[in-house]
C-alpha cells in the first residue's frame, strides 16, 4: 500500500512520524485473517500509538477506544497504527516479528529510518521491497502551499482540505483553539487513522508562528 507514502515535510519533522500499515493479502491469506489482524493490531498498541484505525470503523481521533476498533476489525481491513518516535516503532515491529502471524506489515517513514527500525527490531538487514514518492505533478499552483501540505499530506487519501488547515492556523494565532485541538479537528477528517496528532500539534505551532 502506498496511500501513507506521500507525506512531506523536513526531515526533522519526518523523523517523528512512522505508519504501519496492517492488512492481509488478497487472495492469499486474507479469507479469514481477522483474528491475526486484531492480535497484531492489539500487540502494536500496547506501545502507545499516537493514532490507529481502520476507514471502515474509526480511529483514536473521532475518540473511539483502541479495544472498540480492535473488537471490530473484520477480514477486509486494512489497520494504520502511527507511532511518533522510532524507539515506540521498533519495539512495535519487534513485537509483531515474534508473533509471527504471517500477515503483511508495511512501515512508512524516511527509508534511512526505517531501514534502521527494521534492522533494530531483529526482521532483516535491508527491507526486501522500497516504494519512494517522487512528489507530484502538473498545475501545482492549485495545490495548498508548501507549509499547509505538511498537515494535509498525512490523510493518504486526502480528505484534509488545505483550506481548513489556514483557517485553524488563524484561529491557533488569536488564540481561539490550541495546536493539540487544531491538530486533533483535522485529524478526524483522516477516516483511516494514518494521521499524525502529535506531529500535527507541532506544525500548527509552528505555522502559527510564521
Amino acid at each position: 500500500m502506498t496511500h501513507t507514502h506521500y507525506r512531506e515535510g523536513s526531515i526533522e519533522s519526518l523523523k517523528k512520524d512512522f505508519v504501519f500499515v496492517i492488512t492481509g493479502a488478497k487472495g492469499y491469506n486474507k479469507k479469514g485473517c481477522a483474528p491475526r489482524l486484531r492480535e497484531m493490531t492489539k500487540l502494536a498498541t500496547q506501545y502507545l500509538p499516537v493514532n490507529m484505525g481502520c476507514m471502515e470503523y474509526g480511529n483514536l481521533s473521532r475518540g473511539i477506544p483502541a479495544k472498540s476498533i480492535i473488537e471490530n476489525i473484520k477480514d477486509s481491513d486494512l489497520i494504520q497504527v502511527v507511532f511518533d518516535n522510532k524507539e515506540d516503532a521498533i519495539k512495535a515491529l519487534k513485537s509483531l516479528k515474534e508473533a509471527d502471524l504471517g500477515i503483511s506489515v508495511v512501515i512508512s517513514g524516511l527509508h534511512e529510518e526505517v531501514k534502521d527500525i527494521v534492522k533494530q527490531a531483529g526482521v532483516a538487514d535491508y527491507p526486501h521491497t522500497a516504494n519512494i514518492t517522487i512528489g507530484f505533478m502538473g498545475k501545482k499552483s492549485l495545490a495548498a502551499s508548501d507549509d499547509i501540505r505538511q498537515v494535509t499530506t498525512m490523510c493518504g487519501h486526502h480528505m484534509i482540505s488545505g483550506k481548513i488547515v489556514e483557517h485553524l492556523v488563524e484561529m491557533v494565532k488569536s488564540g481561539r483553539v490550541t495546536p493539540l485541538e487544531a491538530a486533533v479537528q483535522v485529524s478526524k477528517q483522516c477516516t483511516c487513522g494514518a494521521f499524525n496528532t502529535r506531529r500535527a500539534e507541532k506544525l500548527f505551532e509552528e505555522l502559527a508562528q510564521k
